[in-house]
């Protein structure tokens, strides 16, 4: 992981937070989000994936905000 600042240590703990499924790491500048229960076959089928790479913190975001709205329009959640 990358030698974090306390900014980044803040967004880091602020995604864990928000999006607790996830793992959420911080690698060579590039935020990448892994779900602690992979998706099954019904959940790939709805577009959840196991792992999201993003530039930045609020991409990543918004991706898992992406993910999280899949699984509350089909009750997953």
């Amino acid at each position: 992981m990358d030698e974090l600042t306390p900014t980044t240590r803040n967004r880091l703990a602020a995604l864990e937070q928000t999006f607790p499924g996830w793992e959420i790491t911080l690698i060579d500048g590039v935020w990448t989000a892994t779900r602690h229960d992979p998706p099954g076959l019904a959940e790939l089928a709805l577009g959840i994936h196991h792992k999201i790479t993003r530039p930045t913190p609020a991409e990543l975001a918004q991706a898992l905000a992406g993910q999280l709205a899949i699984l509350m329009r089909t009750g997953r959640t």
